[in-house]
């Protein structure tokens, strides 16, 4: 059931993407975008369109929100998913991670090419590098998990070019990503 929740989620939030912003390619420096509300700040290369839902569950009410920069061949996204701390305080934080993430790539339809499990500042988080060969899409998804916050962060990257595009743009992405204190 748990899969089912995040899966729904995760659902809710890319749909919104698929029409916002104007989809071309963004040659901007990136610049730090903070979120003070849900404790995170990232650099995108433009402002990114937020998403948010309440997504009734089993297990009570998950807030999911998304902020993200889709650029057509190119999409830099960053979830937030608040469960209610009852349910976090039961589940074990380093298995859900890795679950949310590779569901995430399986979602995508992705032949896992690197998957690591690590900490981050003391959290637990999961790492993976996929692609799509049929589509050429490449996705760099890290997932951390912090309490009842899980966060996210993904590089997506699709054409002749993805793989490239995500060693440079999806690592500036991926490590610009930071929590508050």
């Amino acid at each position: 059931m748990k899969r089912f929740t995040f899966l729904l989620i995760l659902v809710v939030l890319i749909g919104g993407f698929s029409c916002h912003n104007d989809k071309k390619a963004n040659t901007q420096k990136p610049e730090e975008f903070v979120s003070e509300k849900y404790g995170f700040a990232v650099k995108f290369a433009r402002k990114p369109t937020k998403q948010e839902s309440i997504v009734p569950t089993n297990i009570g009410d998950v807030k999911a929100v998304a902020f993200g920069d889709d650029q057509g061949t190119e999409a830099y996204i960053v979830y937030v998913n608040i469960y209610p701390q009852d349910y976090a305080n039961q589940v074990n934080a380093s298995q859900s991670i890795k679950t949310q993430v590779m569901e995430t790539a399986k979602n995508l339809k992705l032949n896992v090419i690197e998957e690591k499990e690590n900490n981050y500042e003391n959290y637990p988080s999961y790492y993976v590098y996929g692609q799509d060969p049929e589509t050429k899409l490449y996705a760099q998804i890290q997932g951390i998990a912090t309490g009842n916050k899980v966060y996210v962060i993904a590089a997506l990257a699709q054409g002749d070019n993805a793989e490239n595009v995500l060693n440079t743009k999806g690592n500036e992405f991926l490590n610009s990503f930071r929590l508050l204190k």
